[in-house]
């Protein structure tokens, strides 16, 4: 599924290998997020009441955490010259 060169066991450390490899697993995850919302797969609120709540916190935290990957994907792309 990788892109992108994965790291292997043996193969000496790379700063370079190291950011791409983050920054390819980042967009798979954001991927599989953005599939969950165009997906609706969270479109449909249950009914009982804590059950909402935590439906709602749910889809925040989805938020927060596709904003912090977006940022951190551009951090990664941006960090080293070249890679």
């Amino acid at each position: 599924m990788r892109q992108t060169a994965e790291l292997q066991a043996g193969e000496p450390l790379c700063l370079a290998s190291i950011v791409e490899a983050a920054e390819t697993r980042v967009i798979e995850v954001l991927a599989l997020m953005t599939a969950i919302e165009a997906g609706e797969l969270l479109a449909d609120a249950p009914s009982a009441p804590d059950a909402r709540r935590r439906h709602a916190a749910g889809i925040s935290v989805l938020a927060v955490m596709t904003r912090e990957l977006c940022a951190l994907r551009s951090e990664l792309g941006a960090g080293l010259p070249g890679v």
